[in-house]
């Protein structure tokens, strides 16, 4: 992936992996994992959430990884924050970092020390589209009457923004959805769309509709980012069904 900013190019990596990975990754736990991680894999109950704890921080670690590739990925901590973000330990400066699952893997995310994002996938297939519907805001509804009929796959869209804001602010959900409201939605000259927010204009969005999936990313609105045709066709995958 190409990520530029103000002429200078900046270090990005993204990592994904495919669920159906989970049991391999948790035989191998030992391999990646830190102990405070394998403390953690521990003490869940169910294999579900065991799976997609392996999947995240082995994705995560791949792409830090990738930004840092003399690193032992058991040296390195991925904690959660206090609003469940992902928090990098174990290095003197740790890159951005970014997770998002669905039903069938995972995504990650780095990019270099001082940087932000925040990445969301969403599997419209699985989710009510009254969900994303309900959501919007009268202004959104109006962006999207600007490009037609608003669509529940639309609406996953400006959803799948709003979280990767959350994530590039790092609190998650707990502000009231306005809160990251849509300034602007429009079809974006390399593909998919490009966002601004009302109460943040020091960023911009991009999404991509991708099979049953709303992909999106947010980052510094003077940063560019471009992801190649092979890695647009394995996150699709990962929301084939």
């Amino acid at each position: 992936m190409a990520a530029q900013r103000e002429g200078q190019s900046i270090a990005f990596a993204l990592s994904l992996v495919e669920g159906s990975a989970a049991a391999d990754l948790l035989a191998a736990q030992t391999e990646y994992l830190h102990t405070r991680e394998i403390e953690t894999l521990s003490s869940y109950r169910t294999t579900q959430r065991q799976s997609n704890f392996a999947l995240g921080r082995w994705v995560a670690k791949q792409s830090i990884l990738t930004l840092l590739p003399d690193l032992d990925a058991r040296d390195v901590e991925i904690a959660s924050g206090v609003f469940g973000q992902p928090c990098v330990r174990g290095i003197p400066s740790p890159p951005a970092l970014s997770l998002t699952h669905t039903n069938r893997g995972a995504i990650a995310i780095a990019a270099a020390p001082g940087h932000v994002i925040g990445i969301d996938l969403e599997n419209l297939a699985v989710k009510h589209d009254e969900t994303f519907l309900r959501s919007l805001t009268p202004h959104e509804h109006a962006l999207l009457g600007g490009i037609g009929s608003p669509s529940s796959a639309h609406a996953g869209l400006v959803w799948s923004l709003k979280e990767a804001l959350s994530k590039a602010l790092r609190c998650g959900f707990t502000a009231p959805l306005p809160v990251f409201e849509l300034k602007s939605f429009d079809a974006h000259e390399t593909g998919g769309y490009r966002a601004l927010f009302q109460n943040f204009a020091q960023y911009q969005g991009r999404a991509w509709q991708l099979g049953a999936g709303a992909f999106a990313i947010v980052l510094p609105k003077h940063t560019s980012l471009e992801l190649s045709t092979t890695a647009m066709d394995a996150i699709a995958r990962l929301c084939a069904g």
